[in-house]
């Protein structure tokens, strides 16, 4: 494959470029369910293999099986994944009772995915695995949308094992393709910035809040034991509305420290953690928590992205010190 053609693969996936594609405007979540849907249905010795597919023996029997009962899940994902919208119908005002079942589907294709590129590089059709690649990335991309902080982690996660693989495989693929990953890693795994998930994060839960303001028995949607103490009947509606307002104004002092210096945010996060718990802050201390785990792991992903990107960079003979300074010129 041409470095020009291969480039235009990596586009159409990232929703860059057309490459003569006419029908971009349709949903790829209705692809993606029907990949799902073609998925065979997993025993525990399948799942077994998938959590393992960077090291499973591809000429395992049971392997082969695998693959061959999931190629046309794996064909329909690669189409889906060509259109640039992706709408998974979410009905938000389920606030944090909503279910998200696209993701756990998400999670197992990708790997299939993964595994699928693993025996295609081994078997000389690096070109394809590549192909494979491409589309699993643009799934955790859609994934990630609308970027509510569950669906940001498992957009990470997937894209986790996109990098495991490119940094498995690199020495494998030719310089033409190495070229052509580095030209478009930084569209396929954009630094990702938790003040982003955050805003919708808490416009999501602030907004399903303001409605149950009237309604005790949703507290349980947010983790609140039947134990725990709060006014109940007409002395419940304004507690609520009081701490909503505090959640909102803690919300906001974590989002605007999120993207700044490490030592700051973690200082950030430990004052209205602790004063959530002195002021009473019930709403606060229950979410804020999820919050400050959300920040490490997209720190953490930030960190291995960066880490499989300057290994490209030094198999391609280019200095790290280079590529950085390009990727600062970029943003």
């Amino acid at each position: 494959m041409k470095l020009s053609t291969l480039v235009c693969t990596l586009l159409v996936s990232f929703g860059t470029a057309t490459c003569a594609r006419a029908d971009l405007g349709d949903n790829a979540a209705l692809g993606y369910w029907q990949a799902f849907a073609q998925l065979p249905q997993f025993d525990e010795k399948d799942r077994e293999v998938l959590l393992q597919w960077q090291k499973t023996d591809l000429e395992n029997d049971h392997v082969q099986e695998l693959l061959k009962g999931s190629e046309s899940a794996l064909k329909s994902l690669v189409a889906a994944a060509k259109e640039k919208d992706c709408n998974w119908g979410l009905d938000k005002s389920q606030g944090a009772l909503l279910l998200l079942p696209h993701l756990s589907k998400s999670r197992d294709i990708a790997r299939i995915a993964m595994l699928h590129a693993r025996a295609k590089l081994v078997a000389g059709k690096s070109d394809q695995a590549i192909a494979d690649l491409s589309a699993t990335t643009k799934l955790a991309k859609d994934c990630g949308q609308p970027p509510l902080l569950v669906s940001t982690l498992v957009e990470l996660s997937i894209k986790r094992g996109v990098q495991d693989w490119i940094s498995d495989s690199a020495e494998r693929l030719s310089g033409q393709q190495r070229a052509a990953l580095l030209s478009e890693f930084d569209q396929m795994f954009p630094p990702a910035r938790l003040s982003v998930s955050m805003a919708a994060e808490a416009d999501f839960i602030l907004t399903w809040l303001k409605t149950e303001v009237d309604n005790p028995t949703f507290l349980a949607g947010v983790g609140v034991g039947e134990d725990a103490e709060f006014p109940k009947g007409e002395l419940f509606r304004p507690f609520m509305e009081k701490q909503l307002v505090l959640l909102e104004e803690d919300y906001q002092e974590m989002i605007d420290a999120a993207d700044g210096d490490l030592s700051l945010v973690k200082q950030t996060e430990k004052k209205l953690i602790d004063r959530a718990r002195s002021e009473n802050r019930l709403l606060s201390s229950l979410l804020l928590p999820a919050l400050v785990s959300a920040r490490a792991a997209l720190d953490r992903s930030n960190a291995h992205a960066q880490k499989v990107r300057e290994s490209l960079l030094r198999l391609q003979g280019e200095s790290v010190e280079a590529g950085a300074a390009d990727k600062t010129e970029q943003n």
